[in-house]
């Protein structure tokens, strides 16, 4: 019986004739899944689909990359540091700041649909990022930059958390209501083509406010949400609702 040589190779090493993982980095792969994100949901994103993508085992995916959640805390950070990249210097005017803000995040979401729609969903690595990624955490410095906006407009901690929150959360499901195309301005046409039987049947409220619904558009929804957030603010809403809690 033919004797096997035991070669010592570390666990997940490419095999001899995996050519293409010779050069292969984990920026290769990050970068690679950061693209087919545009269209994927990250989530739907494999070890396997790498693998075909980069024309490489998968093996040599896991040599670079150890586990499921490091790849996904990776291609998010890596999604971040585009956020971060388009941030505007803050002026100290935090209503301006906010405004100026809101256009580049919110084209960072659209950008990437199978993050964001990955995060609405998620609630690992939103923010903060694995320990194991060994570069900066641009989660943490997307939001470091965000509350610094809120902070400035003079509230204490509960209520900046407070609207902050309300925020993201009026962006980001705008985002996703874009990249669904569930939009009032998509899903108006069906109150159109119904109302007639809405009249018939005495739903007054539902035609009445149907002409209004295909107005709204991604840039009326965003620009109206952040002028709610602003106006919540100055009016003290977040402070009054954060003693309630």
């Amino acid at each position: 019986m033919a004797v096997t040589k035991n070669v010592n190779r570390k666990p997940g090493r490419p095999r001899k004739g995996d050519t293409n993982a010779v050069s292969l980095t984990r920026d290769d792969i990050i970068e690679k899944a950061f693209e087919l994100s545009r269209t994927t949901e990250l989530g739907s994103i494999s070890f396997v689909t790498m693998g075909k993508a980069l024309g490489v085992s998968t093996t040599a995916i896991r040599y670079h990359i150890s586990s499921r959640a490091l790849f996904l805390s990776l291609v998010i950070n890596r999604f971040y540091r585009s956020v971060c990249n388009r941030l505007p210097e803050p002026t100290g005017n935090w209503e301006e700041d906010l405004r100026a803000a809101t256009p580049p995040v919110l084209a960072a979401f659209l950008e990437r649909k199978g993050v964001t729609t990955h995060l609405e969903k998620s609630k690992e690595f939103r923010i903060l990022q694995s320990e194991e990624i060994d570069e900066d955490d641009y989660g943490v410095c997307y939001f470091e930059y965000m509350i610094g906006i809120f902070r400035s407009a003079g509230m204490p901690s509960a209520s900046t958390a407070m609207a902050y929150h309300m925020y993201a959360t009026l962006l980001v499901s705008s985002a996703v209501y874009q990249i669904r195309r569930i939009l009032p301005v998509e899903t108006s046409i069906y109150y159109t083509a119904a109302k007639e039987r809405l009249e018939r049947q005495g739903f007054a409220n539902t035609v009445f406010v149907s002409p209004g619904l295909s107005r709204i558009d991604l840039h009326t929804a965003i620009n109206a949400s952040v002028e709610l957030v602003i106006t919540a603010i100055k009016q003290g809403t977040f402070e009054r609702m954060s003693e309630e809690i």
